[in-house]
């Protein structure tokens, strides 16, 4: 009779597995993907809020210490954004053994770029208070970039800069 040797099997994957495999994976990163895109957009817009409660925080603390800033809105322009957002950010001199506790009432390091990009979130003023524009909305506002160029060294007041007076009615 003949003997036959025993048959060796070959270790590793044909390549139909590893097509398969392969395949699989790529359709778990994209959705993963798809996952962590959505996160991100959440992510912007948290933050994008909390950076609009702080200013309207520093705007009640500013109002406490001082005088509520009511100042008409502008929808054409920035230019009553930048009032207001300096007053918060204005640290007077101390004068005739005046303490400032309070001032300034917002980092005088953000500096924002005007904006009227519908693709980004800006922040605007509306009278009385500051307000979140969410990409898709029109309007004119302070950009909120997110990768920090909005951060930069503290604004420099010329020396005749005033805050911004109080309302006409108020006390």
């Amino acid at each position: 009779m003949f003997r036959t040797s025993p048959v060796k099997h070959q270790r590793g994957y044909s390549l139909p597995e590893i097509m398969v495999t392969i395949a699989i994976v790529g359709v778990l990163a994209g959705i993963a993907l798809v996952s962590f895109g959505n996160v991100g957009d959440a992510t912007r817009l948290a933050q994008a809020e909390n950076i609009v409660a702080q200013l309207n925080g520093a705007l009640r603390g500013f109002g406490q210490g001082n005088w509520d800033i009511r100042t008409a809105k502008d929808d054409g322009s920035t230019t009553d954004e930048f009032k207001v957002l300096r007053s918060l950010q204005y640290k007077p001199a101390a004068s005739a053994g005046r303490f400032d506790s309070g001032a300034p009432y917002y980092p005088p390091s953000w500096n924002p770029a005007a904006s009227n990009a519908t693709t980004q979130y800006r922040v605007r003023w509306n009278g009385r208070n500051f307000q979140l524009l969410v990409p898709g909305t029109a309007g004119t506002g302070l950009l909120l970039p997110f990768d920090s160029s909005d951060q930069t060294a503290p604004y420099t007041f010329p020396s005749n800069f005033t805050p911004e007076p109080p309302a006409a009615n108020a006390n």
